[in-house]
């Protein structure tokens, strides 16, 4: 399961989770290498960790291209185990963060 709280409210709480979201994804697609599923996810963390380097802030296009929640929801097993469960939720709490993007302090909801 993820040593990260969820949901994201930080940019801290963002990177924590995107570095356990990289190792997820890896082992993803080390269980599968020929889902192609696995694979846009994984090059999908990979970028939003690119695009958030160093405090870099993406860009709105970076932003709206990321789209691991709507691959979740339509390629993976809707009623998961415990373990995937807790994987898909990890991965769906980083592309809900990436793509609201909010001030530093502010949570990405409300």
């Amino acid at each position: 399961m993820t040593s990260v709280p969820l949901p994201i409210c930080s940019r801290a709480q963002f990177q924590a989770a995107l570095s356990e979201a990289l190792g997820v994804a890896a082992d993803l697609v080390r269980s599968a290498p020929s889902f192609a599923p696995y694979q846009t996810i994984e090059a999908q963390v990979g970028a939003m960790g690119r695009w958030t380097a160093d405090g870099r802030e993406p860009t709105a296009d970076e932003r709206a291209s990321i789209t691991i929640g709507l691959v979740i929801l339509r390629e993976l097993d809707p009623q998961p185990d415990a373990t995937m469960y807790a994987k898909q939720e990890l991965l769906r709490a980083c592309h809900h963060y990436f793509r609201v993007w909010p001030a530093e302090g502010r949570p990405p909801y409300g």
